[in-house]
């Protein structure tokens, strides 16, 4: 029987806890950086969270290296899917409200469009995906036996995200959209409604439209 590596275990899951720590740091001197300015904002981010974020991929990666290993095949294609969907939805929500824009166009102001319609944090759900998909494609125990604290972590966060920065700073409106949209997990028939939307306004847009917008 494979001995626990309980000494890297607990090594990388410090790695990630300061990762998580920087985050919340973030949210915590947000405010701060917004009365300063969207480029105060975009560079504070810039800076804690995406060093925040660093550390919870090397933390990730060490766990997801360490044995023992479960050999159930279809382990790997549950991971592979649940990183395929992580990564898209990460990409697509932080291309709209994150630091994938330049200064020029990020804006501080409250959106509540697109994604942010159906789910208040889908980014805190796409990272929870990516820990699923890194579990599933290491099928490494020491990763896969804190899986939902890692889920449970990211609904932590996007709970400080909102009591540290965004209710401080919009009120009354930010409430109201925590009233009528969910944290992190929309509704099946909100979720299909939102998808179906987008395929039928797709469709109703000409091909050579759409070709022309692509160039």
């Amino acid at each position: 029987m494979t001995h626990f590596p309980w000494e890297s275990f607990f090594l990388g899951e410090a790695v990630a806890v300061a990762g998580f720590g920087l985050l919340a740091l973030n949210s915590f001197c947000s405010p701060a950086a917004r009365r300063g300015g969207k480029t105060a904002h975009w560079l504070l981010g810039f800076g804690l969270n995406g060093l925040g974020m660093s550390l919870i991929g090397a933390g990730w990666f060490w766990l997801a290296l360490l044995p023992p290993k479960i050999d159930w095949a279809p382990l790997p294609w549950i991971g592979f899917a649940a990183v395929a969907g992580g990564t898209g939805l990460y990409f697509a929500s932080a291309a709209r409200v994150g630091r994938l824009r330049a200064i020029s166009s990020y804006s501080i102001e409250l959106d509540v469009s697109g994604l942010y319609s159906i789910a208040r944090h889908p980014q805190a759900l796409a990272l929870s995906l990516l820990a699923i998909g890194v579990g599933g494609l290491s099928q490494s125990v020491p990763f896969l036996v804190v899986l939902p604290l890692r889920v449970a972590a990211w609904y932590l966060y996007s709970w400080l995200e909102e009591v540290l920065e965004l209710v401080p700073v919009f009120g009354d409106r930010y409430r109201e959209y925590t009233r009528v949209t969910p944290r992190m997990f929309p509704s099946p028939q909100v979720l299909a409604d939102w998808i179906l939307d987008r395929v039928t306004l797709f469709r109703r847009v000409p091909a050579v439209t759409r070709s022309s917008r692509r160039t």
